[in-house]
């Protein structure tokens, strides 16, 4: 069982659904990860939507209202503080996850960027 703070589960999440969307042998392992994190992915998110709901400003459509931020369309929040202290608050909860360990020598079918392996190495990516 290893401690992760939330935001680090949505890294490792990221990577696992890139790895397994490669045609590699590592299917079972990643597979197996992907569905460890899944019950979090889904709090988060269901987390997310009713901050959203709650703390975002809804158009006279009923819809929640966007504005654009440096080319970017973002949340236009009631009080963006209160949403960003909230949300930031979210993310660096701690969960506890028994990931299942593989070594790293499953990818080497893969060529692949340190940025996709970091946040899985020692959590369920192991040297044999």
């Amino acid at each position: 069982m290893i401690k992760l703070k939330k935001k680090e589960v949505l890294t490792i999440n990221e990577s696992l659904t890139y790895l397994s969307q490669q045609k590699t042998s590592a299917w079972y392992p990643i597979s197996k990860n992907l569905k460890l994190v899944k019950p979090f992915i889904l709090d988060i998110n269901e987390t997310k939507e009713e901050l959203i709901k709650n703390l975002a400003k809804i158009d006279e459509e009923g819809k929640v209202s966007t504005k654009n931020q440096n080319g970017i369309t973002v949340i236009d929040w009631k009080d963006e503080k209160e949403a960003t202290t909230l949300w930031d608050d979210i993310l660096n909860e701690e969960v506890s996850i028994d990931f299942y360990k593989f070594g790293i020598d499953k990818l080497n079918d893969l060529k692949l960027e340190a940025v996709v392996i970091e946040p899985l190495l020692d959590v369920c990516l192991i040297e044999e």
